[in-house]
């Protein structure tokens, strides 16, 4: 039962991985338009480096 449990989580895990890996992948080709929550997600970090480059200039 306890080892199932584990089996579980380190699913999830992996799952959790493949889909950072995915947004990651659409992200750099490009589909900045493309605005469902995980491209807001991305405008956050956007914003961030864009704050951060102006800080630089």
């Amino acid at each position: 039962m306890h080892n199932s449990i584990w089996s579980l989580i380190n699913f999830h895990k992996s799952v959790l991985q493949m889909l950072l890996v995915i947004v990651v992948q659409d992200r750099y080709k490009g589909n900045k338009n493309n605005f469902t929550d995980k491209s807001k997600q991305l405008c956050k970090i956007d914003k961030i480096n864009m704050f951060f480059e102006s800080r630089r200039a």
